[in-house]
């Protein structure tokens, strides 16, 4: 939660300064990619804490509000060490997805504030060391929220939130990066 709070903040002030540009073409398709941490929950307690993420986004702007997009997900290895066992474990987790998603968009100037709903197709991979590896897909929602800087008029600077659920399991993921328009 705090993490949004800051991305807001952060937008606020990047409205206030950027000054209003032109309206631009908004119609055309697009391609990103981001990197940052995820955090993962599952049964009210916290399995990782900031392991890599990165995504990659491909998409369709139908004017200045509305887009449709494709995603993959990568939650890289989530590890937490269990030591009140004896001896201690490690437990690893890894996660992807495929997704698609509608995006809408509150444009002010060069900044503008973003939203996304949809689902995502994902499978993971769990154990402990030297154990069997436990493996899950499903289909769920996804949702996030976002911040745009448009550079120029085909890159932007991203800014992104993400909730998904992966069956029983809570991930949020921050992620910054770029898109590219084409």
């Amino acid at each position: 939660m705090t993490i949004i709070r800051y991305l807001v903040a952060f937008g606020l002030v990047l409205g206030a300064a950027v000054s209003a540009a032109p309206a631009r073409a908004e119609e055309g398709a697009y391609a990103g990619v981001a990197i940052g941490a995820a955090t993962i929950s599952e049964d009210r307690f916290l399995i990782d804490d900031g392991s890599r993420a990165f995504k990659l986004v491909g998409g369709y702007r139908f004017g200045e509000h509305l887009a449709l997009q494709a995603e993959f997900v990568n939650f890289d290895d989530a590890v937490e060490v269990f030591d009140y066992n004896t001896p201690s474990q490690r437990a690893v987790a890894d996660g992807r997805g495929f997704g698609a998603a509608v995006v809408g968009r509150v444009p002010f100037g060069r900044f503008s504030m973003t939203g996304k709903a949809g689902l995502l197709s994902w499978a993971t991979e769990s154990g402990f060391d030297g154990g069997p590896a436990e493996n899950a897909d499903g289909i769920d929602l996804s949702f996030g929220v976002g911040l745009r800087l448009a550079l120029n008029d085909s890159v932007d600077l991203t800014a992104d939130y993400e909730f998904y659920e992966l069956g029983g399991t809570d991930v949020g993921v921050g992620l910054v990066g770029f898109s590219i328009r084409f």
